[in-house]
């Protein structure tokens, strides 16, 4: 197993974070060896679908399942429209946002208009609060570290966001989407989706990818219906310790 000292998640959620991701190699009992000597108060496991022995081996020591994070990958070329939405790509534009855009989004964000279904506003060792701070923060590191930030605009106004990021030159991390609570139309529910992949053709990637959690069911069936494939599944399970 590879363990990762998240040091980033103190600043986000206030908890020294150790991330764990299961290995090919890895066997129930080197599991349970390697879980017994973390120390940080949240502790966050990932185990590849179908380890069924991993995943015991993880609950038997304290960990709770709380996601299945789903990998959707799509050749851009591909992308497919729903039926329903097509009319509106009339008045539909996508491109980079501007500034005022960007410091809207994000307000949204920490206001927590925003996202609703992640593993740390779900916790109840946490709180929403905490989730959107987490999101605000991670989205002001990766506008830092200069990925593209995009936005679909329905009559000229921001429907939806986008954030995106090269993994080699053919591939792109479709990392973030969301809606802006705002956006007074509806239909425009895939223009996230649309925007971000439409963002990463224009830089010249050919393929997309992303990850989507199971507690968000509706946004895995629209991606599959605009074309993504569901490549994997990974378990992400989590232990608190003192906290």
């Amino acid at each position: 197993m590879r363990v990762t000292d998240a040091w980033w998640e103190k600043r986000n959620i206030g908890v020294e974070t150790q991330e764990i991701t299961c290995e090919e190699a890895d066997t129930a009992d080197s599991l349970k060896e390697g879980l017994s000597g973390l120390t940080a108060g949240y502790q966050v496991l990932r185990v590849p679908a179908g380890r069924a022995d991993l995943l015991f081996a993880a609950q038997e020591n304290g960990f709770l399942l709380v996601e299945d994070l789903a990998k959707l990958e799509i050749d851009v070329d591909k992308l497919v429209i729903p039926a329903y939405s097509e009319r509106l790509l009339a008045n539909m534009t996508t491109g980079p946002a501007t500034e005022e855009e960007i410091n809207r989004i994000l307000t949204d964000v920490r206001e927590g208009k925003v996202f609703q279904t992640d593993r740390i506003s779900t916790d109840p060792t946490f709180s929403k609060a905490i989730a959107d701070i987490r999101f605000y923060n991670w989205m002001e590191d990766l506008i830092q570290a200069g990925a593209a930030f995009v936005v679909a605009r329905y009559k000229e106004k921001a429907v939806a966001f986008g954030i995106n990021k090269p993994v080699d030159e053919r591939l792109y991390d479709a990392v973030l989407g969301g809606m802006c609570p705002d956006a007074g139309v509806t239909g425009v529910g895939f223009s996230g989706i649309y925007a971000n992949t439409m963002s990463v053709k224009e830089q010249g990637g050919a393929r997309a990818v992303t990850r989507v959690s199971s507690n968000n069911l509706p946004m895995i069936r629209l991606h599959l219906t605009m074309g993504y494939q569901l490549q994997e599944f990974t378990y992400v399970l989590v232990r608190h310790v003192n906290i």
